[in-house]
């Protein structure tokens, strides 16, 4: 794993909401942003919302119900989030998927354009991963994944496979989101999210998602040779080889 430059990690922090930073700092740690946000925040782009995960549901619902108190807003719970409509973005509490340390939040994100994360790390005396001190001292950090930055820059939409729990399908309309957003795929990662969409509704249950994933790939390229004719391979199962064959 890497870390984001100096210059984007000190720009996602300045947008993020001071309640939200209030609270990042009260649990040094332990709550953390990634995804999205940090990808709008680097290219530019506009940013639709922030995604914030804990390392229990129990922090998550306590956070959002804090935030929501403070700020004023109102509370909406999907089987997912915890989501309140703060300005200038909406603020999301994951409570469906909880991870004890960022890194772990940052590998199950499913392209590597989303794999990056920031928190508040206290440099105090901790307690069960909780500062004695309500303000503690601290620093910001963050880390991401090693093809973020070129992947990030070339608009590639690099697929990884993570081990989840998910709706099948998720990935695939997050292909079509970004593909509208003049993101491309390379061919083997397409595969990939495709063998996730069928392995999610028991199609082929018997065969390892890897294995439908190849399938797919080369189904994929007898149907149109020139989409991929140098058989570039960018799949995690593939790291170390620049070709899938």
């Amino acid at each position: 794993m890497n870390e984001l430059s100096d210059y984007d990690l000190l720009l996602a922090v300045r947008k993020l909401p001071h309640i939200l930073i209030e609270m990042m700092k009260k649990y040094p740690g332990r709550i953390f942003v990634a995804g999205g946000y940090l990808r709008s925040v680097i290219t530019g782009d506009s940013i639709s919302d922030i995604d914030v995960f804990t390392d229990t549901p129990i922090l998550a619902r306590a956070c959002a119900g804090w935030v929501a108190q403070e700020s004023k807003k109102k509370l909406i719970e999907t089987k997912n989030a915890l989501t309140i409509y703060t300005r200038p973005h909406p603020i999301q509490f994951i409570h469906r998927w909880t991870f004890k340390k960022p890194e772990e939040c940052v590998q199950s994100f499913d392209f590597t354009i989303a794999r990056a994360a920031i928190w508040w790390a206290s440099t105090g005396t901790l307690v069960d991963n909780v500062a004695k001190t309500e303000t503690p001292q601290g620093v910001w950090r963050s880390t991401c994944d090693e093809r973020f930055y070129p992947d990030l820059a070339a608009r590639r939409l690099v697929y990884c496979s993570p081990v989840r729990i998910e709706e099948a399908g998720g990935s695939m309309l997050r292909v079509l989101k970004f593909y509208s957003r003049g993101f491309r795929i390379p061919i083997d990662s397409l595969a990939a999210v495709m063998a996730r969409t069928v392995s999610g509704v028991n199609y082929l249950e018997n065969m390892p998602e890897h294995e439908v994933a190849m399938v797919i790939s080369g189904l994929l390229r007898e149907v149109d040779p020139l989409i991929d004719p140098d058989h570039i391979s960018h799949l995690a199962s593939h790291k170390g080889s620049d070709d899938g064959r």
